[in-house]
């Protein structure tokens, strides 16, 4: 895992897998091994699952298979696992939790690549600390949704700035989202806590504040640009 020299081989695997057992089944038994690394390539191995799900779901064909195969495959070339392991055992709601999270500011170069951020937070003791004082919820669906809500007014605020990456905030919670009727149920909890690294380590590239009972994240030289929703969904769906 994690060497992205060997995506063709990766490939070749997930084809075999893919021919020897249904679909399904492959994604449950992988899934649960690539989660810890649910930032593999700034989340897009992850994120190009779900699109190959949605697909296989709409109708199963040779072609989408093969795409499943590169997703899982990209996935595992690029697996690069998050500092600590969610535990789901504080008592804070998600926007109360993201507020935890340390702070990169200024010292935060945004022409970092994905894995480059990733090791970042190796840096930054408090990361996991802060990512378990989500509790675990009691529906699950809704969580990651109000999860993936979280990380729109995120993006709302800082898409000026870092658009590209706070968008990630919204399509990496949004993807687990998508992944949870094809996955059994015993691993929706393990999804929905990687889901809070996936916002977090975004939050880590900025400062935030509290304002009414609501997450509102500020700019680093004190702006702030606010986008329309249309322009949220655009760049959703470009991710």
């Amino acid at each position: 895992l994690g060497v992205q020299g060997r995506v063709g081989d990766w490939m070749a695997f997930f084809c075999r897998q893919l021919a020897e057992a249904p679909w399904p089944a492959v994604l449950a038994a992988w899934v649960q091994r690539l989660i810890p690394g649910v930032m593999a390539a700034g989340t897009h191995g992850l994120i190009r699952t779900a699109h190959a799900v949605r697909a296989l779901d709409d109708a199963e064909t040779p072609l989408r298979l093969e795409e499943l195969a590169a997703a899982l495959a990209y996935w595992a070339a690029y697996y690069q696992a998050l500092p600590g392991v969610p535990h789901l055992v504080g008592s804070l709601p998600i926007d109360q939790a993201l507020d935890h999270v340390p702070r990169l500011g200024r010292d935060y170069d945004p022409r970092v690549t994905p894995r480059d951020f990733v090791r970042l937070l190796d840096t930054h003791p408090g990361f996991p600390a802060a990512v378990d004082a989500l509790p675990a919820p009691e529906a699950l669906t809704t969580a990651l949704g109000a999860l993936t809500e979280a990380g729109a007014r995120l993006y709302l605020v800082h898409a000026a700035r870092y658009p590209l990456i706070f968008i990630h905030a919204v399509t990496g919670p949004a993807a687990l989202r998508s992944l949870l009727p094809h996955l059994p149920p015993a691993l929706w909890r393990t999804m929905f806590a990687y889901g809070l690294p996936v916002a977090g380590s975004v939050v880590l590239t900025g400062t935030a504040r509290r304002e009414s009972g609501a997450l509102t994240l500020v700019e680093l030289d004190g702006g702030g640009q606010l986008r329309s929703r249309d322009q949220v969904q655009g760049r959703v769906a470009a991710c």
